[in-house]
């Protein structure tokens, strides 16, 4: 979680190689980023580097280094930094080498899927790997940790808490199914996830269902998390809304099913008429530096 909270600052400059493309999410009129880009090939984190000329992935911007690399092709590209997903995990278990999904069986042994716990891995060779961290609230899919990179233009092509359903697990990738490993030296102890009990629920197609006379608890688990909660309103009618505990860090608004914004709220009670549809409370960050905030709210 302290890469994937890991904020850094980084002066937009020309691209002048056409062997690497920068992430989508770095943009010329942006200077703070959250989490570590993703670099294919590449192996320099917040705390380690494989690179000889630098210590760590703040050291590497600053010597010029550009962040990241969406290139997929060939090997890592010389002056990017970053971390592709299987370096994500070499990161994130301290191993000495840079390891690849082919190489991860070096330090870690397969297991039965009946047997997995938070912190071990899913891995398709030659395709993707991640961590798994519990199963998600609507019982379809998982939370992950994970590097990641897409094609599309909303990627955020860097190292996020995510999610992913069973039936893509199951399917697999270019025809390899994913398999559960666990790290050889891991030690069998209690893990504390920090996290509410509706993760993950980030955008409206995953928002939690809220129901009415029940209160709701939940929190800014990390910096870029973000809650929804789905409101049904089935003929047009007022609805009121308590807002019982609102850190000044959270912001809480009241959406349509087009992403209007309709309403923003503080802590207080709010009576709020609505037309027949789909509505959604929408709570995240106002920060980049503000996390695990936690807010109460009910629905009536």
């Amino acid at each position: 979680m302290e890469i994937i909270d890991f904020v850094w600052e980084y002066e937009a400059k020309e691209l002048d190689r056409n062997d690497i493309k920068l992430p989508n999410f770095i943009t010329n009129d942006k200077k703070t980023y959250v989490g570590i880009p993703y670099c294919w090939g590449g192996y320099i984190s917040i705390d380690l580097s494989d690179r000889k000329e630098v210590k760590n992935f703040t050291d590497a911007i600053k010597k010029g280094y550009f962040p990241g690399n969406i290139l997929t092709e060939g090997v890592y590209k010389d002056k990017t930094a970053g971390l592709d997903c299987s370096g994500y995990i070499g990161a994130v278990f301290k191993l000495r080498e840079k390891v690849s999904t082919e190489t991860l069986k070096n330090y870690f042994s397969y297991i039965n899927l009946s047997e997995i716990k938070p912190m071990d891995i899913f891995n398709s060779e030659n395709n993707h790997t991640f961590i798994y961290l519990k199963e998600s609230y609507d019982k379809n899919g998982i939370i992950t940790l994970e590097a990641r990179h897409s094609d599309s233009i909303k990627s955020k092509d860097k190292t996020v808490v995510s999610y992913r359903t069973y039936e893509e697990i199951n399917k697999g990738i270019n025809g390899k199914k994913y398999k559960v490993m666990r790290y050889k030296g891991i030690i069998d102890d209690e893990v504390s996830i920090r996290m509410d009990q509706y993760e993950f629920n980030n955008n409206k197609n995953i928002a939690y269902p809220a129901k009415k006379d029940f209160i709701y608890a939940g929190g800014m688990d990390y910096i870029e998390d973000v809650d929804y909660f789905k409101l049904l309103v089935d003929e047009h009618d007022e609805v009121l809304i308590k807002i019982y505990q609102l850190p000044k860090g959270i912001e809480a608004q009241l959406i349509d099913d087009k992403e209007n914004v309709l309403m923003y709220f503080d802590s207080d009670v709010y009576k709020i008429k609505l037309n027949k549809g789909i509505y959604y409370l929408k709570f995240s960050n106002k920060e980049i530096s503000q996390k695990y905030d936690k807010y109460i709210f009910e629905v009536k």
